[in-house]
């Protein structure tokens, strides 16, 4: 079963090769990448370019936009898969992050689909802001925080979806630049 990943970026040289990694090594194998670059100025576009030139089923896209919902709606339309994952750069994954949102999908036959939210950070301010976005106070009754929280929820990180809820509400709002 194809599935297709989208990845905005923008001067993500510091976290690109891991996510490349990470993409041709986890399960399932048969599925398409893509990354929407919002005008990188460090070496992130030649990092994605060698990856591309040896696994045909990595995509550079440009994204003259730079913003997220652009990229997202630039992909959208080209992806082939039987679900579409949004991942992010400064994000690092389960080998089965993969399998485990189609189980997700599978079990429970819901249209968009997503996992908890690990913040964490390496300098002070970074760890401060992710205790603050971890805890009741700093983030109220967000679900997709929680992650022994299973069930609905109004909000997901990042998320997956079934190509075809697009087809009935239409591409994101490209107004809403943050917080999709």
């Amino acid at each position: 079963m194809l599935i297709s990943v989208i990845c905005p970026s923008l001067n993500e040289e510091e976290y690109i090769e891991n996510i490349l990694q990470h993409f041709v090594q986890s399960p399932p194998f048969e599925k398409e990448l893509f990354i929407v670059d919002g005008g990188s100025q460090d070496k992130t576009i030649e990092i994605v370019k060698a990856w591309a030139a040896t696994n045909s089923n990595i995509h550079l896209m440009q994204n003259p936009h730079r913003y997220v919902p652009h990229a997202l709606n630039m992909a959208i339309p080209k992806c082939r898969g039987k679900f579409i994952v949004r991942i992010d750069a400064h994000t690092q994954y389960k080998y089965d992050y993969y399998e485990k949102i189609i189980l997700t999908f599978e079990s429970t036959g819901a249209d968009i689909v997503g996992g908890p939210m690990r913040a964490a950070g390496r300098t002070n301010f970074q760890k401060a802001v992710a205790l603050a976005t971890s805890i009741f106070f700093g983030i109220g009754d967000s679900k997709f925080h929680d992650e022994n929280y299973c069930g609905y929820t109004d909000s997901v990180y990042l998320g997956a979806w079934r190509p075809q809820i697009f087809n009935e509400i239409g591409l994101f709002d490209e107004k809403l630049i943050r917080n999709q």
